[in-house]
C-alpha cells in the first residue's frame, strides 16, 4: 500500500474497514499513531493472513509482512 494522506477515522463517524489496506491506513493516521508502536499487527480472519510491521518505531509506518496462518484444510 502507497503512503499518502489517510482518511479521518473521526470524519465520517465510522472507518470503513473492508481490507487490510484500510486498516493499515487508520493505524497509520496521525490521530491514531503512537510514537512507541514497536509492533502493528493485522488479523485477516477471512483470508486466514497476519500482517505484521515492525523493525523501527513508529512500526505502523513500516512496510507490512504478509504471513499465511494455516495450511488449507484437505
Amino acid at each position: 500500500m502507497a503512503v499518502g494522506t489517510p482518511p479521518n477515522p473521526r470524519s465520517s463517524g465510522r472507518a470503513r474497514l473492508e481490507t487490510p489496506d484500510d486498516m493499515q491506513a487508520i493505524l497509520r493516521h496521525p490521530e491514531v499513531l503512537l510514537a512507541c508502536n514497536i509492533y502493528s499487527v493485522i488479523f485477516d480472519a477471512a483470508r486466514n493472513r497476519l500482517y505484521l510491521a515492525s523493525g523501527s518505531t513508529p512500526a505502523a509506518v513500516r512496510p507490512y509482512r504478509v504471513h499465511e496462518l494455516f495450511a488449507p484444510a484437505p
